[in-house]
């Protein structure tokens, strides 16, 4: 089975550097990902944030210096989602 890739580039004015460190940061992704979360909070080892579809689970990648920020979403139903992202 395949499914349709949407490729998305954003431009930002800072180094790569700069970019990765703010986003890599899992507090900052209402800041950059408002559509996924409102809020988000560590729980023991799992991060929780609301978004428009409940409570969802995020997973992110290690820290790397490759700038690989890939994270998976899962939904309250169980349902994950994988989301490949990268600073270059």
């Amino acid at each position: 089975m395949t499914f349709t890739a949407k490729h998305i580039s954003v431009s930002i004015n800072r180094s790569a550097a700069q970019v990765y460190e703010f986003a890599s940061n899992p507090e900052n992704l209402p800041k950059w990902a408002a559509g996924l979360s409102g809020s988000i909070e560590k729980l023991v080892e799992e991060w929780l944030a609301e978004s428009p579809m409940g409570t969802v689970k995020v997973k992110f990648a290690e820290k790397n210096k490759f700038g690989v920020l890939d994270h998976d979403v899962t939904l309250s139903s169980g349902t994950k989602f994988y989301n490949p992202m990268r600073v270059f």
